[in-house]
């Protein structure tokens, strides 16, 4: 098994190399062919000006991202839970922008005389910026590697949609809809997610806000009718448009509509990182209280949960077994893909 995520610093001095790898990511910032020689000064000068900001907001939390040991709980639990059930198996993880990087989880697991590889990605829904993007990195380590060992791949493109993962999020949904007060007219839910840019949707066909705005939907069935939800997205870096309505812009909206009690439904985020810890808890906790919204709730991401495990731990026998569609020829081939339809859920 190979669990898959952007990865984050660990350290303040980590920051800026961080920052340099994920803009030099063509599909993070595409550029036409002839002009991809400009990839690593413009990686380089992002970078540069970003890191102060971005160290600012990993001072907040600690330090760093926590991402590193969360996955890392997230394999160990993963593991024993398949070995008990007499599933042979190694797990790896693999970050696109920070140790440990694909390489390193790769030689674990060639190491291992892995011939099979269920590739788990911690996103749960599939856009060309994540999802892709880490198995254009995994093809590309492969095909660097002695061609003795070409082990088969099985991609998992998401599981947004799968009721199992639905219910986990419903489950931490609950508790916190239950603090809401009677008074439901000044109440919602407002649903947040990581923003791509525009670019990507029109031009390469990324299916993210589709995705996005279906699981928003099935969520939505569990709020009381009383209570109204919006969608909104966050962590929009640079100039270029970004898919919206944006955060700051949402909360003022709903600050005049006379919103007094909100709870945040981070929906495409498995993991607590700076964008969960800071900017949700902190920059827009601190936005909702100067606009009036005394009352400022977030739902916790399914982490290493139990409930989590046991489902990754559930797709991937299915996986094994044949029950999920795992065959996706431009997948294959590093492009973009966007059948919805063939989409990996049970």
């Amino acid at each position: 098994m190979l669990l898959l995520n952007l990865g984050g610093p660990e350290t303040l001095d980590d920051v800026r190399p961080f920052l340099f790898r994920l803009f030099r990511d063509p599909d993070i910032i595409p550029l036409p062919r002839w002009l991809r020689w400009l990839s690593w000064p413009i990686a380089w000068l992002i970078a540069k000006f970003r890191a102060p900001k971005s160290k600012l907001a990993y001072a907040a939390i600690g330090g760093g991202s926590p991402l590193r040991k969360t996955n890392a709980a997230v394999a160990e639990k993963l593991l024993a839970k398949l070995r008990a059930d007499n599933v042979a198996t190694d797990i790896a993880v693999a970050m696109r922008y920070w140790h440990p990087l694909t390489d390193a989880a790769l030689d674990k697991l060639q190491a291992g005389g892995s011939d099979r590889i269920v590739c788990l990605p911690m996103y749960p829904h599939y856009s060309t910026t994540t999802t892709m993007s880490s198995y254009r990195e995994l093809n590309r380590r492969l095909a660097k590697r002695n061609k003795t060992w070409r082990p088969k791949l099985y991609h998992v493109l998401d599981y947004h949609l799968d009721p199992r993962y639905l219910d986990a999020v419903r489950q931490r949904m609950a508790p916190l809809l239950a603090q809401i007060d009677a008074d439901h007219a000044t109440a919602a839910v407002l649903f947040s997610a990581h923003s791509i840019p525009m670019d990507r949707v029109r031009e390469s066909g990324d299916p993210y806000p589709q995705q996005v705005e279906a699981m928003v939907a099935e969520l939505a069935k569990g709020i009381p009718a009383s209570i109204r939800h919006d969608l909104a997205y966050q962590s929009r870096v640079g100039p270029v448009e970004w898919v919206g309505p944006d955060m700051p812009t949402k909360l003022r909206d709903l600050a005049a509509a006379g919103i007094k009690q909100l709870l945040v439904v981070p929906v495409s985020f498995v993991s607590e990182h700076v964008e969960t810890l800071e900017e949700i808890d902190q920059e827009y906790a601190h936005l909702a209280s100067e606009l009036g919204i005394g009352k400022f709730l977030r739902v916790p991401t399914v982490q290493a949960d139990d409930d989590f495990v046991a489902f990754l731990a559930a797709l991937v026998r299915e996986t094994l077994a044949g029950q999920v569609n795992t065959n996706c020829r431009r997948l294959a081939l590093g492009q973009p893909c966007v059948c919805l339809l063939e989409a990996a859920r049970p």
